[in-house]
Formats: C-alpha cells, structure tokens, sequence
C-alpha cells in the first residue's frame, strides 16, 4: 500500500507477454478430454513415477470453451489410468486456433530443451537416491 492507504499498481511493460489468468479448480476428471490428434506420446513410465511419489502437483490447461486439453494430455491419461477422480486444472479462454498453438509449443518446448550436465550432477549431488525424480545413475 502506497501512502495515504492507496494501493500501488506496477505498470507492464509494453514488450511483456500476457499472462493468462490461471485460478487452479478441482473439476471431475471426465469434464475434460485429451485434445483431439494431439501428437505427443509421453513417457508413460515417467509419468506413473512421478505421480506415485508425488502426486499431481501441476495443473493441466484446458481450452474453456471445448473443455479440451492444451498443455498435460500425457498426465491426464495416467491420473485416470490410475483411478483418479478429478484433476487440477486451469482453464484458458482462448479460441481454437491459439489452443492448438499453444498445445504445440506446449511439445515443442520440451524437446529442444537441454541440460547443463555438470550442473544436473550438482544439483542431485546432496540426494540419497534419485527415486521420484524420473533420472537414474547413468543419467
């Protein structure tokens, strides 16, 4: 709060991209499908670990308006594989077109994503064992 009890705003750059609004809602697991011809497999193995050891602890966005999924496909199947009966989501008004952007860029992100090796080996270094973290000693 600003002198006098006003609250301060900050201004947003002109350049900054937009930032959704992302309230998180507990919704029935079945209100929401996979987006349809979504290409991405995911690592099923992987996804049942770190759900296991951890639980869902992201959300997955879903276009509103198809309640279809643009970004946590591969994590919806195996939370309802697995029993769920709900799932984390956080919706995004946004028209067809953008979704599929977005659920494409959501995919592509991670593959030309790399990791700084010596920095990995660091950063796991204090761990007694790598269960739950998806890597293993040969990582």
């Amino acid at each position: 709060m600003g002198a006098g009890g006003t609250i301060q705003t900050m201004s947003t750059p002109q350049n900054a991209p937009h930032i959704h609004d992302m309230q998180i809602e507990l919704v029935p697991i079945d209100s929401v499908r996979p987006f349809p011809g979504n290409p991405r497999i995911g690592h099923r193995p992987t996804l049942d670990e770190s759900l296991g050891e951890h639980g869902m602890f992201k959300s997955i966005a879903v276009q509103r308006s198809t309640n279809r999924i643009i970004a946590g496909n591969n994590t919806w199947y195996a939370l309802k594989d697995a029993g769920a009966t709900h799932v984390a989501v956080h919706y995004l008004d946004v028209d067809d077109e953008r979704a599929l952007r977005m659920n494409l860029i959501d995919n592509r992100t991670t593959d030309k994503a790399t990791y700084d090796t010596r920095a990995l080996l660091e950063f796991t270094a204090d761990l007694d064992t790598l269960d739950g973290t998806g890597y293993d000693p040969g990582d």
